[in-house]
């Protein structure tokens, strides 16, 4: 009984790069589409919410404190993150976590606020991260402009996806970190493919070098100029 040869590494690499090419395509397209739309996401934001952008002036007047203080009353949470204005006259932002009262009872100033707010977020159910709200303020008066559950708005959900293909519990951050390295292999795989076999790269290159110094030699004495080929 006879047996086929064994492929060779050419033909191993050639179909490793296309089911490679055509598995990736599945995730590297949505992970892109949506990694695009966030490049401009506050500019979408601010067409869809434009009350959320809709400040009375372009100074930043108060101090770091005063905002973290008002977002932080205004949804009776712990103020996380504090982000200046992308562009001028752009809100000031906040990202504040509900304690797990607020979370319950809903938003709004003072809900929740008094009620354990030195407690750690998420007891009732365990490690999980307690929901947050971004808060939009006013630069010149700390004033709240509006609050986003940011997980649930359309920026937040494109943003979930691009993270983890909205299967956090499926280890989607993992799948597309390992994306990412399969994107890699995909490229080298490619390169190797690629690459002129039998020495043809380096002969490519001398008859390169071989045909430049030709046009130099023929263009210097066209000019009736001395050439270094003389």
């Amino acid at each position: 009984m006879a047996f086929g040869r064994f492929p060779s590494w050419r033909t191993v690499f050639r179909k490793v790069h296309l089911w490679l090419g055509i598995g990736l395509t599945l995730l590297i397209v949505p992970i892109s589409l949506t990694g695009l739309v966030l490049v401009f996401d506050d500019e979408i934001d601010a067409a869809l919410n434009p009350g959320l952008y809709a400040t009375t002036g372009a100074a930043v007047a108060r101090s770091a404190d005063a905002y973290l203080r008002s977002a932080s009353e205004a949804v009776g949470g712990q103020a996380a993150v504090l982000r200046w204005p992308h562009a001028e006259g752009g809100p000031v932002t906040v990202v504040v976590r509900l304690q797990p009262a607020s979370a319950m009872e809903g938003r709004g100033p003072g809900v929740g606020g008094a009620a354990n707010r030195s407690g750690r977020p998420g007891e009732p159910g365990g490690n999980r991260r307690p929901p947050s709200r971004l808060v939009y303020l006013d630069p010149p008066t700390a004033a709240v402009l509006g609050v986003k559950d940011l997980r649930n708005s359309l920026i937040g959900q494109i943003h979930v996806f691009h993270e983890n293909l909205m299967v956090p519990e499926y280890s989607g951050r993992d799948i597309v970190g390992w994306t990412g390295v399969a994107l890699l292999l995909l490229s080298v795989t490619g390169l190797i493919l690629w690459f002129p076999r039998n020495g043809r790269f380096a002969r490519a290159l001398a008859g390169g070098a071989a045909r430049r110094r030709a046009s130099t030699c023929t263009t210097s004495r066209a000019s009736g100029s001395p050439s270094l080929w003389d």
